[in-house]
């Protein structure tokens, strides 16, 4: 994989159908392969009443018809399903949806949900854990659950939005090393309005991230749930141009065959010192280090090394300074059969 870049749309919607689909159209347009949904039917599920923010956050469901609705149009857009589960109830949407599902993800919030857990390995679909406020000892404890079905190491969390000196960028690196089965990715939350929204995802790929998570909107800067880090478009289709070219310019596969030299890496190394005549030779002279030396001139020979040229005699007269050319030299064939 050289990696892949899906937009989160969280609850960036706000209930409100209409903007969700706008949402799914902007991530066909910015050239994400797929769609983030945090599902839930029953906002009671996921948080108590008690919540300072109980009425607000039961504005922002969509009934089980509502998300079919939203799943086909991202489906019918060539847009894959990248499914987050708050609780147990959506199941039954991935499993009728489940060829087009990419990943199941479960957040760090739902480490200790059991049930949900138990769900989604049931289910078998390939799975992102996010690894965000995690140790190294709880992410063991999770593979050791999922198995083979943990498919990325999500890094990254949102502090609305996230400083990148408090992201530790640095902990990609370390869950590439610790965990080498398994794709490591980076869910950016850089303040919409800071280079690091596009920059720190190039970090992110260098220190060995191949998976990527943008939150996206259709109004950049116009306050709605989870704002702060969501961007337009325009922005993600820059980070895809951005990662395209790491992936294809910096880490493709040819250039990780060290000695396998492009056109332009020949060319300068034809640039080196090559044998020419020290003085004029004539022809059926032995040469030697008396009378080749090496610099450079524009021109291709095949001889760089003063140990190439012993045992060899001028077949015809070479100039001062001339390249000495297979074509004008042979073996010294007395020498060579002493």
């Amino acid at each position: 994989m050289s990696y892949y870049l899906y937009t989160e749309t969280a609850f960036h919607h706000q209930g409100e159908l209409e903007y969700a689909r706008k949402l799914i159209e902007a991530t066909k347009d910015s050239g994400a392969s797929g769609i983030k949904f945090q599902v839930i039917f029953n906002i009671n599920n996921l948080t108590s009443s008690k919540h300072s923010k109980y009425e607000f956050l039961k504005t922002l469901e969509f009934s089980e018809k509502e998300w079919e609705e939203l799943f086909d149009y991202a489906i019918d857009l060539g847009l894959d399903l990248i499914i987050m589960p708050l609780d147990l109830e959506p199941f039954t949407l991935i499993e009728k949806y489940k060829k087009n599902i990419k990943f199941l993800e479960i957040h760090s919030v739902s480490f200790n949900d059991q049930q949900l857990k138990e769900k989604v390995k049931e289910s078998g679909v390939p799975l992102i854990l996010g690894a965000g406020g995690r140790t190294l000892e709880e992410i063991n404890q999770q593979i050791s659950f999922f198995q083979q079905q943990v498919s990325v190491l999500m890094h990254g969390f949102q502090s609305y939005p996230s400083k990148i000196e408090h992201v530790r960028l640095e902990k990609i690196s370390t869950l590439a090393k610790k965990f080498p089965k398994i794709a490591v990715g980076y869910a950016d939350h850089s303040s919409y309005d800071s280079e690091f929204s596009v920059l720190s995802n190039d970090y992110a790929y260098l220190l060995g991230a191949r998976v990527f998570e943008k939150h996206i909107t259709v109004d950049e800067g116009i306050e709605r749930v989870d704002f702060e880090a969501a961007v337009s478009k325009d922005k993600i289709k820059k980070i895809n141009s951005r990662l395209n070219f790491l992936s294809t310019e910096i880490f493709s596969e040819i250039h990780r065959e060290f000695s396998n030299l492009n056109e332009q890496e020949i060319t300068y190394k034809n640039r080196e010192k090559i044998a020419v005549a020290s003085k004029d030779i004539k022809k059926g002279e032995e040469l030697n280090k008396d009378n080749v030396c090496f610099k450079m001139i524009d021109k291709v020979s095949d001889y760089t090394k003063i140990h190439q040229l012993e045992h060899k005699i001028a077949i015809k007269d070479i100039s001062f300074d001339e390249v000495i050319l297979k074509k004008d030299i042979t073996r010294n064939e007395r020498k060579t059969n002493y």
